[in-house]
């Protein structure tokens, strides 16, 4: 088996177009400049597809384009002006390096130095190349076209712009270049849609900022509405309480002054617990109210449940029995016991127009006597 050494360091020479390298520094030089190779795709088509998904086609157009065009002076420099009689031909001596380094055939198919125009066509240029099954959404050659701007704009002597054209064949790509002299510069153009970026961004900022505001005045409001419902249920709720207290209040006073009746004519009132002033008023209203209702002709009122009877409560029967009078009623206490009877003699309250009774039942009898003597009388 045949050992063949490797080569530590090598040039091989495509005129104009040297290739050196040197294998101990690990590096390569085209055309005497420190080059490199790199496979188009995927790593240079992954770079240039990230860089468009994170700038926008147009911002990453116009970056690699100017770039391109900084460039173009050492080409214009170093191979058209020194290898040609005049430009054409120096530029057929740039083609030709172009495609020994694989960026495509470069043709100079127009030329007119005197109306500063040109057309330039380039087949198989690896920018397309490399995007070949993404043609449709490309972002096209910017690299060729900034360095065609560059290398031109120093031929005429003026800004140019080169308006690009792309074409798939069955075969090959292909990309046309017009060239023609133009006011706008890439580092204008680039600072006009880094502008419009801008803009668009803070027109985005707005918008969201403008939505968030809106988002929080919404909330604020839903809040706001909540807090109202919330006071409503709680105005609800404490005027249920307040309702509620109010009948508990009543139903107690009704239980506190019960008027029970015993016939058509006999009404029964029993006290039975401490009697206060407030008390004492709703004994004397119930008690007009309740005969004046039912048309009662006598009306039994039970104290055998009052603990004690004083000078406030024995005013009370009084003027109870009194009252009911004035409207025809007979007032009959019951359930006055020994110590109660001591208690009233003493204070000297006249009971006149008063009669009593013992017990319920007796009082009960009594009534209803007095009720049918009433009614033989009518």
């Amino acid at each position: 088996m045949s050992q063949h050494p490797i080569a530590l360091s090598s040039r091989l020479e495509l005129q104009p177009s040297p290739l050196t390298w040197d294998h101990d520094a690990g590096t390569l030089a085209f055309l005497g400049v420190d080059a490199v190779l790199f496979w188009s795709d995927p790593s240079l088509k992954l770079m240039f597809q990230s860089l468009a998904q994170e700038i926008g086609v147009p911002l990453l157009r116009l970056l690699v384009a100017r770039s391109a065009s900084i460039g173009a002076e050492e080409d214009y420099r170093a191979l058209i002006a020194p290898l040609g009689n005049h430009f054409a031909e120096g530029f057929q001596v740039w083609a030709q390096a172009q495609a020994l380094a694989g960026w495509g055939l470069v043709e100079l198919e127009a030329y007119d130095a005197k109306l500063r125009e040109a057309t330039v066509q380039v087949r198989n240029p690896w920018e397309l190349q490399m995007q070949a099954a993404e043609f449709e959404g490309s972002w096209g050659c910017p690299m060729l076209q900034g360095r065609l701007i560059g290398i031109f704009s120093y031929a005429f002597g003026t800004p140019c712009w080169a308006e690009e054209q792309l074409e798939a064949g069955p075969n090959e790509a292909c990309v046309t270049f017009r060239i023609a002299p133009t006011r706008l510069t890439l580092s204008a153009e680039l600072e006009r849609l880094r502008t419009a970026r801008r803009d668009q961004e803070q027109r985005l900022l707005r918008q969201e900022i403008a939505a968030k505001v809106l988002e929080l005045a919404q909330a604020q409001a839903e809040q706001s509405r909540l807090q109202d419902e919330a006071l409503r249920a709680q105005a609800e709720q404490s005027r249920i309480q307040d309702e509620a207290l109010e009948t508990q209040a009543r139903i107690i006073a009704e239980l506190s002054t019960p008027l029970i009746p015993i016939s058509d004519q006999v009404v029964l009132m029993p006290l039975i617990g401490q009697v206060d002033s407030q008390r004492a008023q709703r004994v004397l209203t119930t008690l007009l109210e309740g005969v004046s209702q039912r048309q009662a002709n006598c009306a039994i009122l039970d104290i055998s449940g009052l603990p004690l009877v004083d000078t406030h409560v024995a005013g009370i029967l009084v003027q109870a029995a009194r009252s009911i009078a004035l409207l025809g009623v007979e007032m009959i206490i019951t359930g006055i016991r020994p110590e109660v009877a001591q208690t009233l003699v003493g204070l000297g309250l006249s009971l006149d127009g008063i009669r009593t009774c013992g017990t319920v039942q007796a009082g009960i009898a009594l009534a209803h006597e007095h009720s049918r003597r009433r009614g033989r009388r009518r």
